[in-house]
């Protein structure tokens, strides 16, 4: 990606965050709990010896299980509890969306 289309997509963000700043909280929370449980079962994989289901420990098994574990991570976020607090660090009280 060229530097102005990532500066382009930025702005972008930015801007969607000034019209709806919860919203915008809403999101990056979730994305951080994301982050955060696909971590948590990068380092739980990493504990586990090889691989009975796919035959080992090869590029193959590491990116199936890669893939695996972004979707939990992706299924999970919003449910671990990490993200309300992180919205509420967010906005501050008081402030919503342009509908309240």
């Amino acid at each position: 990606m060229q530097v102005s289309a990532v500066a382009a997509s930025l702005e972008a963000v930015a801007r969607r965050a000034q019209a709806d700043p919860r919203a915008a909280a809403q999101a990056a929370a979730r994305g951080f709990e994301s982050l955060v449980a696909r971590e948590l079962l990068r380092a739980m994989r990493a504990t586990t010896e090889g691989d009975p289901l796919t035959g080992g420990s090869g590029f193959s098994s590491r990116t199936l299980y890669a893939m695996l574990d972004d979707a939990l991570a992706d299924a999970v976020a919003g449910r671990l509890g990490v993200a309300p607090v992180l919205e509420a660090a967010l906005v501050p009280a008081g402030a919503g969306s342009p509908q309240d």
